[in-house]
């Protein structure tokens, strides 16, 4: 784990792992772990916790791993994509632009145990955080809002080429009635960008979206 200079960083990816068979490793986890890779950090690290679902829209505390969660040695992992994760400075806010701009669905909101978080997350221990999972179809975003430790900023608004997490793309029925209602949520839209058939918009948090049509997804291939 990275020393105490390393802070939070607002862009993520969770992965679920599964043991899925046995095989010549000498190192064995749990039958489901979740891991959190760093993608915008000069340095990235892996870190590990278990850690359990909640039903759709349960409120849920994360229990620490317990002896029940070991694998046989040697079994192999497989993996799923988990969740994409977005620090907000307000988590009521940013479900609302979520919600009524972009279409996605509440699933559910946990408090996660301060200890355990701490550690993962690689901050100072009280962190007080709620996660609200919003889900559009396959996708899962989660909502990450801290009330013990103060959000960061980033120092200027991340860039197309830019290494890491660049943007999340939605497509939506109509890009000019979206790009109005995210500013009505408390978002905005970069004008120069707007190309006809798609632009770039950004949360209230600053976070880039990128709107494209519908059509969009039709024209790739199987």
């Amino acid at each position: 784990m990275s020393g105490g200079s390393t802070r939070w960083s607002s862009t993520e990816i969770t992965v679920y792992l599964t043991a899925a068979g046995s095989g010549s490793g000498t190192k064995s986890w749990g039958s489901s772990v979740w891991v959190i890779v760093r993608l915008s950090h000069p340095a990235p690290a892996t870190f590990a916790a278990p850690g359990t679902c909640a039903a759709p829209g349960r409120r849920q505390t994360i229990p620490a791993p317990g002896a029940g969660d070991r694998a046989e040695e040697g079994a192999t992992v497989g993996s799923v994509f988990n969740h994409v994760g977005h620090c907000v400075t307000d988590v009521e806010r940013s479900r609302r632009f979520y919600e009524e701009v972009l279409g996605f669905e509440f699933w559910r909101e946990y408090d996660a145990p301060d200890d355990m978080t701490a550690q993962l997350l690689d901050l100072p221990a009280p962190v007080g955080l709620t996660a609200v999972y919003l889900r559009q179809g396959e996708f899962v975003l989660e909502l990450l809002g801290y009330r013990d430790i103060e959000t960061m900023p980033p120092p200027r608004p991340r860039v197309m080429n830019e290494i890491g997490l660049t943007h999340i793309s939605v497509s939506v029925d109509d890009i000019d009635a979206t790009a109005a209602k995210a500013v009505e949520y408390g978002g905005s839209v970069l004008e120069q960008t707007n190309v006809g058939a798609a632009v770039m918009i950004r949360d209230p948090d600053g976070q880039l979206l990128e709107l494209l049509p519908m059509g969009y997804r039709a024209s790739l291939p199987d």
